[in-house]
């Protein structure tokens, strides 16, 4: 049974969870100038059923118009106060234009019921097909359905808004700024056009007023661009609506559009100084006034402190007197009227610190060990989120809303958030005073943040950078000198402030390049003086060749480069060109500068960990947070990682890769977080939604179980609230928290894993390493043509769908770090190298002499740079390469790999080689550059089995992944289904059996007691 609450029965906690302000519409002796489109025979789309005499009651004593699809346009004049759509999801398409002008200039809206502007009806009166078009130019950018039989109560914001029983309620997107103010950042946010205020919620059985499921009535407020001045209300819902309600939402909407905030000068004060309270009413038309205002601050009890009036006129208090230590809240009352005579009280929430002089601190520290976080000697499993500010985004720093904070730490603690994710993404510039120096209220705002986290004890991961740092007027973001040097002063000013916070990681940098700033996300050179004389400086080191001459020499030979081209030279672009015909390109030095770029990202990254360390305490850890990119030639967790106290993979796109990304990412030294997981939104050819909310949320649900089941440390979700203001229909999509405050269904399924894992945390003890290595070859990878990429994709869904075994990885160039372990690992797999380094060759004859087996395919005779070298042609019996044929051995190999892939040119199939303890298993066809993973397994499979006993002994579920994870005293099994139905599993181990169902497109996690069977 549906019930009703009013604000005023609402908890402290629920009320501050209200984005906006907090309005009151007030009744008034002003007469109103309302126009409503009224169309007998008009259809009523997903909206309510009420007469035209219903309308006439709710408005007498004010000028109510009713005009028809040819007189919209008249009636729709500079009078108009609001305008009112009562038929939900349909609109008159022909008076489209019309309503267009109207709302531009700033008009204000209710529209009744359904989807706004998103069924146009023809002047024959019949509904044409549904579009997204016509509401994205007002910034809706998608709807969804919530049905009304999902939701057990609702809380509404002001006597006289009534809901009952709705049949669906339409959740919608928006997207809040069409402007970069930073059009050369990738990351570059807007202006703030309008601000969302909800003014119902609905709640799913069980839930608390902290997480409301939906927000079937909401306010947006136009404050900048186009239609400034406006304020639209949405009743999205489909169902019954009084006349009473009605006439709240038209007298609120005639208020017109304006928003107030309030701030301290400072977000944290010392115990000496004054608190100034500053307020702001943005009111675009100025037809606003403020009549009155006071404010009021209380400490963290709720007790009173502080109590005035701000004199009219003003837009500051007077100071107040210094305050102890602590945090405090208040609120600045203003009384407002509008120019038709409307008046309301509204309230604008802040917040600010008071701190004695000793340093911010926060927590018990963060460590790591090769797997997992840590805090008091227990496993911490990661269940994060990424947080700034739900009013202001990414200007979180710039324009600090301490109050806002708070309410939503308190709500993350409760929703299972251990950990947060933050920091710098656009806009570093603003950042900075006259000199250069990050600005004081910047770094307040930052000690404000850090102690609220504290207050809720929640880690705080910081990001400096996006993309690449920032250059400081230098030419090189990695190499100049001014660069590093304003690099330094930055991330140093930060962590000076912070110098006893213990739960503090720092992330360098969001998802780097090593790249010429206008190529982003691709390994190229800049072509400056500091790249060209690091890069012959790193050759000279790599080659062990101090001499020019001599070194020219070794160049010429590896790049094959004629005597009138210069060897020192950085490749070309066209060098990396992946073509048929190379011309006069030189695609071998394309490797050597990938490793370079990997080197002197390395060593940039250990400089800045230096940095931070000096600046703050050596318990901070300090990471990158690398992308899908970081699997190719971007700085990859293999190579920097070693430099690193962990590593981090933001699984984005590659949705069909979610495993292979975690196992590729993971160096073998570190624990590997997958810090920035989420869902990419993307349209079906007619604009619409590609996935449902549950869909999604399905998705969603399986990155979640791979991050912690895939050799993870855990998972950080992007994004807490979604982000309305960037020009980009994409952000705005991504997010647990809707821009008006209700949440999704795929933070239920965050909340469910949480409590998964935070309740089990001690089970992730003990991590026992898995027996198959996955070996990159990355010689092959940093290529000019690059295979190696689809080869590992195949290797790991072989290995974990086809035959249940889980595998780790490790480039070739960083084997030593298995030599260096006490026992070789049994299994080595090199998936289809083609090529690898003298030294990552040398390594892998030493692993298998120790006792591995190493199984590859292929015809791999040759170095990096695809000089001739001896690998295993002589063990087997052959000496030559041809093109493979469409089908070898089982493979087929389709398209350009005709051109592109080569086998040995023996005859037979796969054999071995006795090296030392050890063996080698070889198979002539480089299987896994085939199109299917069916003759891997079959290869894989009988090596195998020689020495290990299959964990699971079931081969026929190959599109669900069954991942063991083994712990001290535990088994964690991992079970996506990337079927279309349900599945049902039966495990049966030695003494003991279970099953487990899981629904289509799922993902289900269990612990099994090793000695018990227990699950």
């Amino acid at each position: 049974m549906n019930r009703r609450e009013f604000i005023a029965g609402v908890s402290a906690t629920a009320l501050a969870a209200w984005s906006g302000q907090i309005s009151f519409a007030q009744n008034s002796e002003s007469r109103l100038h309302i126009v409503v489109f009224w169309e007998e025979g008009f259809p009523s789309i997903d909206g309510f059923s009420f007469s035209r005499a219903s309308l006439e009651s709710a408005f007498k004593g004010h000028d109510l118009r009713f005009a028809g699809v040819a007189g919209l346009g008249a009636a729709l004049d500079p009078k108009t106060d609001v305008f009112i759509n009562p038929y939900g999801s349909a609109f008159p398409q022909s008076a489209w234009k019309s309503i267009l002008k109207y709302l531009l200039v700033g008009g204000n809206l209710v529209n009744l019921g359904g989807r706004p502007f998103s069924v146009p009806v023809g002047d024959d009166l019949k509904p044409r097909t549904p579009l997204t078009s016509y509401h994205k130019r007002l910034g809706i950018t998608q709807y969804f359905k919530t049905y009304g039989k999902d939701l057990e109560r609702f809380i509404v914001k002001t006597d006289g808004i009534s809901i009952a029983n709705p049949k669906r309620v339409f959740e919608s997107y928006l997207k809040l700024s069409t402007v970069n103010d930073f059009p050369d950042e990738a990351g570059s946010d807007g202006r703030r056009e309008a601000s969302v205020t909800p003014l119902a919620f609905g709640f799913k059985p069980g839930s608390t007023n902290e997480f409301p499921s939906t927000a079937p009535i909401v306010q947006i407020d136009r404050l900048r661009g186009d239609f400034a001045g406006g304020r639209w209300i949405f009743a999205n819902f489909e169902g019954a609506i009084d006349a009473a309600t009605i006439g709240t939402l038209v007298r609120t909407a005639a208020i017109g559009g304006h928003q107030i905030v309030a701030r301290t000068r400072y977000a944290r004060l010392g115990s000496d100084e004054n608190p100034v309270v500053d307020f702001e009413l943005v009111a675009p038309k100025n037809d606003i006034s403020v009549v009155a205002a006071t404010v009021r601050i209380t400490d963290a009890s709720g007790r009173p402190v502080a109590s005035l009036a701000i004199p009219e006129g003003t837009r500051s208090t007077q100071k107040l007197k210094s305050l102890m230590p602590g945090y405090y809240e208040g609120a600045v009352n203003i009384e407002i009227k509008s120019s038709i005579g409307t008046s309301a009280r509204e309230s604008a929430g802040f917040g600010f610190w008071v701190t004695d002089g000793k340093p911010i601190g926060n927590g018990t520290p963060i460590t790591a060990d090769r797997h997992f976080l840590y805090r008091d000697g227990e496993p911490f499993p990661v269940t994060g989120t990424t947080f700034m500010s739900p009013s202001v985004a990414r200007r979180f720093l710039l324009e600090p809303s301490v109050s806002e904070w708070n309410a939503e730490f308190l709500r993350m603690k409760n929703a299972g958030v251990n950990m947060i994710r933050t920091g710098i993404w656009t806009g570093w510039s603003l950042y900075l005073d006259e000199k250069g120096s990050v600005r004081e209220e910047v770094l307040r705002a930052w000690e404000a943040f850090v102690l609220t986290a504290a207050k809720y004890d929640i880690p705080v991961i910081f990001t400096f950078y996006a993309f690449m740092p920032e250059m400081y007027g230098g030419e090189n973001a990695y190499l100049d000198p001014k660069s590093i040097a304003g690099q330094k002063r930055f991330l140093s000013a930060f962590a000076s402030r912070v110098k006893g916070a213990r739960a503090i990681i720092w992330d360098l940098i969001n998802e780097p390049s090593f790249a010429n700033p206008k190529m982003l996300w691709s390994c190229r050179p800049n072509y400056d003086k500091f790249e060209a004389a690091a890069w012959k400086e790193w050759l000279i080191k790599r080659y062990a060749e101090p001499d020019p001459s001599r070194l020219a020499a070794v160049l010429r030979d590896r790049w094959q480069l004629r005597e009138d081209e210069d060897a020192f030279a950085l490749p070309a672009l066209k060098d990396f060109d992946s073509i048929n015909i190379h011309v006069d390109r030189r695609p071998m030095r394309v490797v050597d500068f990938r490793l370079f770029a990997q080197d002197i990202f390395t060593d940039w990254a250990r400089t800045m960990r230096e940095t931070l360390r000096a600046a703050g305490n050596a318990e901070q850890l300090v990471m990158v947070g690398q992308d899908e990119a970081g699997t190719n030639d971007s700085p990859s967790t293999q190579f920097h990682g070693d430099a690193m106290d962990l590593t981090g993979l933001h699984n984005w796109w590659a949705n069909d890769d979610l495993l292979w990304d975690s196992v590729v990412t993971k160096n073998p030294n570190r624990a590997n977080l997958v810090q920035e997981t989420g869902l990419m939104f993307y349209e079906k050819q007619d604009g619409s939604a590609w996935r449902t909310d549950t869909q999604a949320a399905d998705l969603l649900e399986r990155k979640l179980a791979l991050s912690l089941g895939a050799s993870g440390a855990g998972f950080i979700q992007w994004i807490w609230n979604i982000n309305p203001f960037m020009d980009n229909e994409n952000e705005a999509a991504i997010g647990f928290c809707r821009v008006d405050g209700s949440f999704k269904e795929e933070f239920e399924r965050f909340r469910a894993f949480a409590k998964f894992a935070n309740q089990n945390r001690r089970l992730f003890k003990g991590k026992i390493d898995e027996d198959i290595v996955l070996v990159i070859p990355h010689s092959q990878m940093f290529s000019a043509r690059n295979l190696a990429v689809e080869a590992t994709k195949r290797a790991v869904r072989a290995l974990h769908y086809d035959l249940k075994h889980s595998c780790r990885a490790v480039s070739e160039y960083r084997l030593e770090t298995l030599l260096a372990e006490e026992r070789a690992p049994l299994f080595l797999i090199m998936p289809a190298p083609r090529s690898i380094s003298d030294a990552g060759w040398a390594n892998l004859l030493k692993l298998v002499e120790k006792g591995s087996t190493l199984i590859v395919s292929g015809y791999f005779e040759a170095d990096e740079h695809f000089r001739r070298a001896e690998r295993v042609g002589k063990m087997f019996g052959f000496s030559g390469s041809r093109p493979v044929n469409r089908r070898e051995a089982g493979a087929v190999f389709s398209g350009e790999k005709l051109q592109r892939v080569e086998r040995a040119d023996t005859l037979g199939g796969p054999r071995e080689y006795q090296h030392g303890m050890g063996k080698i298993v070889w198979h002539p066809v480089p299987l896994e550059n085939g199109d299917t993973t069916g003759p891997i397994a079959e290869f894989y499979k009988p090596v195998l089995r020689q020495a290990l006993n299959p964990f699971i002994p079931y081969e026929s579920w190959s599109d669900v992944l069954i991942r063991v994870t083994k712990f001290e005293s535990v088994l964690l099994y991992t079970c996506i289904n990337e079927t279309g139905d349900q599945q049902t599993l039966s495990f049966t181990e030695p003494g003991y059996g279970f099953d487990v169902t899981i629904p289509a497109g799922r993902a289900n996690m269990l612990f099994v007691d090793k000695r018990t069977g227990k699950v």
